[in-house]
């Protein structure tokens, strides 16, 4: 039988052992943090009315798997800049278009994006990537054409141009 002396002592010897593997196990490095979006679909307008001003929406899955799903939105254009504009080609003045985002899915509205800006302390409930699980959808993109820009376009010309996304974890 050992001595109660040592017996203690080798409870405390296992109580340390015990708190130095806990710190090690919470020293490890915390996962990179990711995000994925899915769901883009070109946006297309055609047989508009330079009277009225014309929005497209579409919804999207954005998925973070910081805490609380935090994820920043950058939107560059194909324009000088990154500006917002679509390209009808040679000396024709581009026409500009405004974008906006909302971290709510069916949203026809949402917060103004400004080119080659992050937005910020948006959060998604996607439960995995691509939406595969819960919601179908978490987010919407919003695109709109002014009928001011419109009456100032050229007449039967095909603008075109690129939105770039950018999807980072906050």
């Amino acid at each position: 039988m050992r001595p109660p002396a040592a017996e203690a002592c080798g409870r405390r010897a296992a109580r340390a052992a015990l708190a130095v593997l806990a710190a090690l196990a919470c020293a490890r490095p915390a996962a990179a943090a990711t995000v994925d979006i899915s769901g883009l679909q070109d946006v297309t307008f055609s047989s508009l009315d330079p009277t009225v001003s014309v929005t497209r929406s579409q919804n999207l899955c954005v998925f973070s798997n910081t805490l609380l799903g935090l994820y920043s939105v950058t939107a560059r254009g194909s324009g000088s800049a990154s500006a917002f504009t679509l390209s009808a080609g040679g000396s024709v003045a581009p026409l500009p278009y405004q974008v906006q985002w909302s971290a709510v899915s069916g949203a026809s509205s949402g917060t103004a994006l400004s080119p080659a800006t992050a937005l910020t302390g948006q959060a998604s409930n996607a439960i995995l990537p691509t939406c595969a699980l819960g919601p179908s959808s978490s987010a919407s993109l919003i695109v709109t054409l002014r009928a001011s820009d419109l009456q100032a376009a050229g007449s039967g010309l095909t603008y075109s141009g690129t939105l770039n996304l950018t999807i980072a974890p906050d």
